[in-house]
């Protein structure tokens, strides 16, 4: 403690042991101390001791009884309430797709009649859209195809395109029909390719114009689809279908578009879209491994130009037709012709009803979304399950998940449901590991009932990251939809039978048994908090009974003890608590020790006291005395190992040193000042930043092992940046009394650098991990305010602007603007937004000033000066000043009275505001506080106050001064 004590005459001879000790040992020694604890204390604590035990144990057997078989019963009701939730939510998703399927059905039922003679067709040819081989060109952007252009319709209820759509485009929406002409018969037919004399590239692909469609054969026999132009025209027919499905309720869950491919020529059309006339980008498609796989004929490897019978969902679809008769098949999720979106199809078939030709297939695209909506956590909420959606057909690559753990259908086709649930068994089987090839086994017969529609709750077990097994429960039902089967499409006047609900997904809720106990996790807490309870009451009764063995012994040893571990409380306070709180009064304590003990409270007491006004002095300009109490207090810090304490002080002595620095240099003077020497301040001022930003990394370390990019972590780091600004600052304004000059300006930029550095990112990762959210303005612009006061310091010290100072000042003008228009911002809840103009403009002066621009200094000036009601006194020192340096300049432009009037006005106005900052440091510092302050040390009072000229309370402010 050593100075602080005023009039001390405390022993520095450590080599004697305190006067309470000998007492102390003397208390804990005696005889009726060991002789009470021996047949009293020992003997009732043993025996509340083992009643407590006997008491405990027979307890917590009855709990865990209990609670084993609550837990049972829990998880047998979580068991039935996962098949009750997966039975409600297949329900749901066969609601969400009865609309897609059931258009499918209007489509292929509609078709059906026209291709097969139920209803009659005209010999004209409707209109369709069909410019691909003009603009195949232009695969890569058909909007760039003028003819394509022309074509365009879009819906604005179709909530495509919110951008360059129109209202009521109904008699302008055409189908479009596309197909090739590479290597077809003379009625169109088409089952070989001329690839690779052709189709090597887009813009040699081979397609029929409309024109030249290949007409209706002469053989009278012939049905009435027998050419491309027959199915051309027939299908175009379909267009007031198609655009019913288009246009009807598009509000509501619906499919994405609709088309028709056929088995001869390849021969596909697409519905109305605002997508329909860039179908020429489908010159652009490149048949891959799978399309080859398909049909190597009409699709070798590297051909171009679209051919649906190459796609999977034709091939699927059409075998199972053939092997099954199924009337509708959907597919699993995959990769769409324009090579970026991925979804599912429902696909149906129209075949012949008098000869079974297989004439093609009708297709409708759509999206799962809205049952994916239903299976997230907050309308499907899991523990440590998940939803599982699957199709009842595998595609080609065995892929059959829609919806599934880490699956996004919307960036990945199709994969097998073994690869995600039970990923880690398929890894062991390939070992051939009897262990997982059974739970793979396992997993695969529940799979399989799925697949065939069936619903149930089942079990089973998978393999862990860590190598242990958990038990899984997964509950299961079909997703059904109704789609009928026409009994004779050649014929209007039959209809269609409902043979029954088509399965088109099997829907699932997966938990592990972990995740469905969780609920009782409650339960059994609140079991052993009661088990607690009990154990506590014990606890109380055995302290109670033991406490009044030992108050004897209390009462003996409180007279000596008592008073110093009151004063060691005192002493730790000075560690432990903030400055904001009060310390423990050795008044209150109930029994007082001797003048000497009173004497060392009474001085750490009033150490506490004067550490809080150290800031309020350093603001208020009195710098020796924020310097000296600082200073003591960090001596004080350091022996009790206070970190945050002493590296907050070193932060604060650098400031203050920097201000000394400053005040010597414009009074231009090299002796002696507030005890210092410009050699002593710069040496202690670099140490003390160094000792700060040391500590400080060391505790931003810690902090962020311990918690990451948290809100916490993130105003650690500002503190951080801050006292890199800080020590730059120092450091560029004291380099050229350094012997060092150059190097020192290194360190000083590059610290300049690590802040702004910082200062990024914390703006970047505070967006995402919501720092300041509350205040985060307000923080942001305080940061950035001080920086700029900081670099204006920096140019009027003659260092060249390399910041882009004005930039970062319209930046904070622009802050100030944006954030006055929101109904409510904590940017103003302190200064009000004209008080933040103000502050904005100030430093525009400066900087003008800096600049030798007077007159956008004087117009800047002006506003405040006669628009504002109220003004913050540096904003009117700073524009008085302005106006002076304005007036000097080019007062010979004014006449002299209004001149003179002028800088009369000036001038008062000058003298009002130093009255008023001379008014604010007695009150920031009151005569009685720098009294307290002034007689709690020793050393003789120097120099203390700042210059009044050169410094403000918030000229002060180009630096960082840190609370405790």
């Amino acid at each position: 403690i050593g100075s602080n004590l005023v009039g001390a005459t405390y022993s520095e001879d450590r080599t004697q042991p305190p006067p309470s000790t000998p007492t102390m040992r003397k208390g804990f020694t005696s005889s009726v101390f060991l002789w009470t604890v021996l047949l009293i204390v020992i003997p009732l604590l043993l025996t509340m001791v083992a009643i407590a035990v006997v008491s405990t144990m027979s307890l917590v057997r009855e709990f865990d009884t209990a609670i084993d078989e609550s837990e049972e019963f829990l998880l047998d009701v979580e068991i039935k309430s996962l098949g009750i939730s997966a039975g409600l939510r297949s329900e749901f998703a066969s609601q969400q797709a009865s609309r897609s399927v059931r258009d499918l059905y209007l489509m292929t039922r509609y078709a059906g009649w026209l291709f097969f003679g139920g209803l009659g067709v005209a010999d004209g040819l409707p209109t369709f859209q069909n410019v691909i081989d003009q603009c195949k060109g232009f695969s890569d952007n058909p909007d760039e195809c003028p003819a394509a252009a022309a074509l365009r319709v879009c819906d604005c209820k179709w909530i495509d395109s919110t951008e360059d759509c129109s209202l009521n485009t109904r008699h302008l929406q055409k189908p479009y029909i596309i197909v090739q002409s590479d290597g077809a018969l003379a009625n169109g037919t088409r089952w070989k390719t001329l690839y690779p004399a052709t189709s090597t590239t887009p813009e040699t692909t081979d397609w029929w114009k409309t024109e030249e469609i290949p007409i209706r054969s002469n053989i009278s026999s012939s049905p009435i689809y027998a050419t491309s132009f027959d199915r051309a025209r027939i299908s175009a027919a379909t267009s007031p279908v198609l655009a019913a499905i288009e246009n009807y309720r598009v509000s509501r869950p619906h499919g994405v578009e609709a088309f028709m491919a056929f088995n001869d020529d390849g021969m596909y059309l697409g519905s109305p879209s605002c997508s329909a006339h860039r179908h020429p980008y489908r010159a652009g498609y490149e048949s891959t491994d799978c399309n080859e796989a398909i049909n190597p004929t009409l699709c070798p490897k590297g051909r171009f130009g679209y051919d649906p019978r190459c796609r999977e969902w034709y091939d699927s679809a059409k075998r199972k037709f053939l092997d099954t008769g199924t009337a509708l098949f959907v597919t699993a999720p995959y990769l769409f012709s324009d090579g970026s979106t991925i979804g599912q199809s429902a696909v149906s078939h129209l075949t012949d009803p008098q000869n079974g030709h297989f004439l093609g297939e009708t297709l409708l695209d759509f999206s799962t979304d809205p049952i994916l909506e239903t299976l997230t956590d907050t309308t499907t909420p899991l523990q440590d399950g998940f939803p599982l959606l699957i199709t009842p057909d595998s595609d080609n690559a065995s892929g059959d998940v829609v919806i599934g753990p880490g699956f996004d259908q919307k960036k990945s086709t199709a994969v097998p449901v073994t690869s995600l649930v039970v990923p880690q068994d398929l890894d062991c089987a390939e070992n051939e590991s009897e262990d997982c090839l059974w739970r793979v086994k396992e997993f695969n017969a529940i799979t399989d009932k799925m697949k065939n529609c069936m619903a149930g709750v089942d079990s089973f077990e998978r393999l862990v990251d860590n190598g242990d097994t958990e038990k899984i429960y997964i509950a299961y039902a079909p997703v059904k939809t109704p789609f009928l089967d026409p009994t004779d499409s050649s014929d209007f006047r039959k209809g269609a039978l409902l043979k029954n609900d088509r399965c088109i997904y099997s829907l699932a809720l997966v938990e592990t048994e972990k995740g469905l106990k969780q609920p009782f996790r409650g339960v059994e807490e609140k079991y052993h908090h009661q088990t607690r309870i009990a154990m506590a009451c014990l606890a109380v009764i055995i302290f109670f009974a033991v406490a009044i063995a030992v108050v004897v012994s209390y009462l003996v040893t409180r007279s000596i003890a008592g008073p110093m571990l009151h004063l060691l409380e005192i002493i730790e306070s000075v560690d432990s608590k903030s400055l904001d709180q009060e310390l423990p009064e050795l008044e209150r304590c109930p029994f007082r020790g001797s003048k000497e003990l009173m004497n060392v409270a009474n001085t750490m007491e009033t150490l506490f006291q004067v550490v809080r006004f150290a800031n309020m002095a350093f603001y208020a300009g009195e710098l020796e005395v924020a310097y000296r109490v600082l200073r003591d207090a960090l001596r004080i810090f350091r022996g009790v190992e206070n970190k945050k304490a002493v590296s907050v002080a070193c932060n604060n002595l650098g400031n203050i040193l920097l201000v000394m620095f400053l005040d010597m240099k414009q009074e231009e003077t090299n002796s002696v000042k507030f005890g210092l020497t410009r050699e002593e301040i710069i040496a202690q001022g670099t140490a003390y930043y160094h000792e700060a930003i040391r500590l400080g990394e060391a505790a931003y370390d810690e902090f962020h092992e311990k918690e990451g990019w948290t809100a916490n972590c993130l105003d650690f780091m500002q503190h951080l940046s801050n006292r890199y600004f800080n020590r730059a600052m120092f450091l560029l304004t004291v380099k050229d009394d350094h012997e060092k000059p150059a190097e020192i300006e290194r360190l000083g930029l590059r610290d300049l650098e690590i802040s702004r550095d910082m200062d990024v990112e914390i703006d970047d990762q505070g967006e995402e991990v919501g720092w300041g959210r509350t205040n985060r303005s307000e923080k942001l612009f305080h940061a950035a305010l001080t920086r700029v006061r900081g670099l204006l310091l920096l140019l009027e010290l003659g260092y060249p602007d390399e910041w882009e100072v004005e930039d970062k000042l319209y930046g904070l003008l622009k802050m100030v603007i944006d954030e006055s228009q929101k109904d409510s911002s904590v940017l103003f809840n302190e200064i009000g937004y004209v008080g933040r103009l103000q502050q904005v403009e100030t430093e525009l002066m400066k900087y003008t000033m800096i600049q030798n621009d007077i007159d956008t200094a004087a117009r800047i000036a002006i506003r405040p000066l006669f628009e504002d009601e109220y003004h913050l006194a540096e904003a009117k020192v700073q524009a008085i000043r302005v106006m002076v340096s304005y007036l000097n300049l080019n007062g010979d432009k004014w006449d002299a009275a209004a001149r003179t009037a002028l800088k009369k006005w000036l001038e008062d106005s000058m003298d009002a505001v130093s009255s008023g900052l001379d008014s604010e440091r007695h009150s920031l510092v009151s005569a009685t506080a720098l009294s307290v302050l002034s007689k709690s040390f020793v050393s003789p009072k120097g120099e203390s106050r700042a210059s009044s000229v050169r410094f403000s309370i918030n000229d002060l402010q180009c630096v960082t001064m840190e609370r405790f």
